[in-house]
């Protein structure tokens, strides 16, 4: 008897979750899409009732991603959801953007279709008119009025044409018969993709004419009234919802902006600087007290601690920029709900804002910086401003559907359990990740569903929590695939990029999808050395970008580990990014016995590559030569280049030698960079030494480069006035 295999797909998503600016922008972002996949799973479920969902029949067994253990995890899974836990406290599983579901032969697919699209819309639909609901008043003052304006009808058209052009929805099904399962669901795969990039063009009817577009996307108008700072209840509107003095965002935005709780979305700079505020409790806990009450004095900020699920928690819970010194003035002007241009053109005359209130706001910040910050900086390093976004994706995870069919019987019903139970084990590691990073990591989880994890961390955490995010993907592949072995289970590429917390959001997580994108390393494939990898981009305001790629196979974390320790000065007297990765107390114990090896030798370094010939180059010199000049040209140019890193590194210093209490000279091997082995490379192309040789530097500079920066944040903890080479000296 055939059954329906039906396959749906809701978007936007990547672009939709990268318009962010702050992070409530990024994680609401992720949240809607989920509760529209909700609505999704949910509607499928309960097929062909409609109307009250809460009385509907779940039928289960339709599910196939997501799946549910049981009747009653899916009755209370499919509920909608829209804060980031439920009442009993525990969490929503996140809910794929796709989803896949086998239906009785007497349901028709485009009836099914059809009803999920209403039920996906009319949830849409009811997230949006949230800002009207309620005490939402603050919500709606924000909203230019001739936005609102109601029709006949009833409508807001310039507001709903937003909202109602917004979704994506796409849904391909089939028919299918005896073993017809796994080909069913590969035709559908195709059409999806196919439909997917059919792209659907409509104008705009309802535009509002002269007036900005949106900050986030530049495509939509905006809907944000005009800014007046003598409007008070329009000040706190914004300073309550971030919503800076130039900001626009249109409908879309706004929603990703507002939805939520504030209280709920720790800041980037907390996530940035949450080692540093554990530190600073302990030196000095009743300055830190002092500030926190001022802070909640002043409206600064506010971190709801129910939301804090990490295993040691900072007391201090309110806007974590006044830390840095060069923010206090902008945090005072931010309260005011406009910016210090228009604030220095005030009429003098205004009641509010007289000619000298920008002057005014400036010595209210210093005043505050030096009764209430300046205290605790007095017995702390300034905190290190740079953050990481970790992106994690499965690999080859389509291959794990061919797994499962050689695992089976061959009938449909009983690969389709085999599908459903793979599922079930997914969702399990989702709930894995969000332990891993919000509770043993100090992070924020913004998405993880299915094998994609998408969270925010501080720099002396990441590492560790990129490892066992790792481990933990393998461990779930175990339980899922116990038949096969254990090469043939898909892997986790991890991508993590590295940038400053003020910088734009969606650009931070751009970093952490390069990352991932170079973990994933698709220009190694003929190689057989792509996927299952970790990558790190940092983007150095001061330094350009670097990037570092590196196999699990091959240690990665360790090797970060190992250039961290040749770059210390000393063993740091407080928790260490070494025992993030689990270090050598031998190898830690031998670092303190010498100087770290200077930053301006690897800058030194990366000109010095910079002035010798790409191997390319090297390349086409060898081409016309005969086979004799071209292997005496081709070493010339290697010993050049190990002659010349050799010499730069030598003149770094004096290094730990065998002996403790002994010091020698920095060498390569010293420092992990081996040239060794190349002599036995195959040399088929005439400059595959010097190419392979220059890679090999160029691969260990950058990752020496990288972990300066896990030094530098490492560094910002250690007490203020504790001896430190000035090389070694962290942020900017």
């Amino acid at each position: 008897m055939k059954k329906t295999l039906l396959l749906i797909a809701i978007g936007p998503v990547q672009e939709f979750i990268a318009q962010a600016r702050r992070s409530r922008d990024l994680w609401f972002g992720s949240h809607l899409l989920s509760e529209l996949s909700r609505a999704a799973a949910s509607a499928i479920a309960r097929f062909p009732n409609s109307g009250d969902h809460s009385k509907a029949t779940v039928e289960n067994e339709r599910l196939i991603f997501p799946a549910f253990k049981s009747v009653d995890e899916a009755r209370s899974e499919l509920v909608y959801c829209p804060a980031p836990y439920r009442n009993q406290g525990e969490p929503p599983r996140n809910i794929a953007n796709k989803l896949l579901a086998v239906l009785p032969t007497e349901h028709d697919g485009s009836e099914v279709a059809k009803q999920v699209r209403e039920a996906v819309f009319k949830r849409w639909r009811m997230i949006a008119n949230e800002c009207f609901a309620g005490n939402n008043r603050r919500i709606t003052a924000l909203i230019e009025p001739s936005v609102l304006r109601t029709d006949a009808q009833g409508c807001r058209a310039a507001w709903d044409e937003q909202i109602d052009t917004f979704l994506e929805f796409y849904a391909v099904w089939s028919s299918f018969g005896a073993k017809e399962y796994v080909s069913t669901l590969e035709t559908l795969e195709r059409e999806l993709f196919a439909r997917k990039h059919l792209k659907d063009f409509s104008g705009w009817q309802h535009q509002r004419g002269n007036v900005p577009k949106s900050s986030l996307d530049g495509a939509r108008d905006t809907v944000l009234v005009r800014s007046d700072p003598t409007n008070r209840d329009l000040c706190r509107a914004r300073h309550q919802y971030r919503i800076s003095d130039g900001e626009q965002l249109d409908a879309i935005g706004l929603i990703k902006r507002t939805g939520g709780e504030p209280g709920q979305f720790i800041p980037l700079a907390y996530i940035t600087i949450a080692h540093w505020l554990l530190i600073a409790q302990e030196r000095c806990p009743d300055a830190l007290h002092n500030l926190q009450n001022k802070c909640e004095e002043l409206d600064l900020g506010a971190v709801d601690s129910r939301f804090l699920f990490w295993e040691r928690c900072p007391c201090y819970r309110a806007d974590a920029q006044v830390f840095f010194e060069d923010r206090w003035r902008s945090i005072f002007i931010d309260k005011e709900g406009v910016d210090s241009q228009k604030l220095s053109r005030m009429d003098a005359k205004s009641e509010r804002f007289s000619g000298t209130r920008l002057d005014e706001i400036t010595k209210e910040a210093k005043d505050f910086g030096r009764d209430f910050v300046l205290p605790i900086l007095e017995k702390n390093r300034s905190p290190y401003p740079y953050v990481a976004c970790l992106v994690a994706d499965g690999d080859k995870m389509g291959s794990c559907l061919k797994k499962l069919t050689q695992l089976s019987d061959s009938q449909d019903s009983s690969l389709i359990s085999a599908h459903q139970n793979f599922s079930q084990i997914l969702s399990r590691f989702a709930t894995d990740a969000r332990r891993i990073v919000q509770e043993e990591h100090k992070g924020a989880l913004i998405y993880a569903g299915g094998d994609d994890v998408l969270a925010f961390l501080p720099l002396q955490d990441v590492l560790s929590c990129a490892l066992k995010l790792k481990d933990a993907f393998k461990a779930r592949m175990k339980e899922a695939l116990p038949q096969t072995q254990e090469n043939e289970h898909p892997t986790l590429s991890v991508g993590i990029g590295i940038g400053h917390f003020l910088e734009n959001m969606g650009h931070l997580l751009k970093l952490g999808r390069r990352a991932e994108v170079l973990a994933k390393g698709k220009e190694f494939a003929s190689r057989g050395l792509d996927r299952d990898a970790l990558a790190i981009i940092l983007d150095k305001r001061s330094g350009g970008i670097s990037s570092w790629r590196s196999r699990w196979g091959e240690k990665p974390t360790h090797l970060i580990q190992q250039a961290i320790r040749n770059l210390q000065s000393r063993p740091s007297k407080v928790s260490s990014v070494d025992e993030v990765v689990g270090t050598d107390d031998t190898l830690l114990t031998v670092a303190s016995e010498r100087q770290g090896f200077p930053s301006t030798k690897l800058y030194e370094l990366r000109e010095l590559l910079l002035r010798l010939p790409k191997p390319r180059d090297v390349n086409e010199k060898l081409r016309n030569m005969t086979p004799d000049r071209q292997a005496e040209d081709e070493l010339a140019w290697s010993r050049t280049l190990q002659k010349e890193v050799g010499r730069v590194i030598s003149k770094a210093g004096t290094s730990p030698g065998k002996d403790p209490d002994k010091k020698s000279k920095w060498t390569p091997a010293l420092l992990g960079l081996s040239f060794e082995g190349l002599e036995e490379v195959s040399s088929e192309e005439p400059s595959q030494h010097y190419r392979l040789l220059y890679q090999r530097i160029e691969n260990w500079l950058q990752r020496m480069l990288i972990a300066r920066v896990f030094v530098d944040a490492q560094n910002s903890l250690e007490p203020k006035g504790s001896s430190q080479t000035p090389d070694a000296e962290g942020g900017e």
